[in-house]
């Protein structure tokens, strides 16, 4: 059965390093530094404790992510 869990700075890291090919490459994350020059969401601690979670397999494994977002009205600021 798979876990939800907090989702943390090193699920975020490790997730740097994932590498996909042909069609998924358009999910591959920039390395950590470059994530975080450009202000990734998952780089800010906030925002992976309000925003993220990671989801873990029966082993433990770290297997991937999920991002929950509230959709603003118009002019609302978050």
């Amino acid at each position: 059965m798979l876990k939800i869990n907090e989702f943390t700075e090193s699920n975020a890291r490790e997730m740097c390093l994932w590498n996909y090919e042909n069609e998924y490459a358009v999910y591959n994350c920039p390395d950590w530094e470059t994530a975080v020059l450009q202000q990734w969401g998952m780089t800010n601690a906030e925002k992976r404790k309000n925003q993220f979670r990671s989801v873990i397999d029966e082993s433990g494994n770290f297997i991937g992510f999920f991002r929950m977002s509230i959709k603003l009205k118009e002019g609302e600021i978050l």
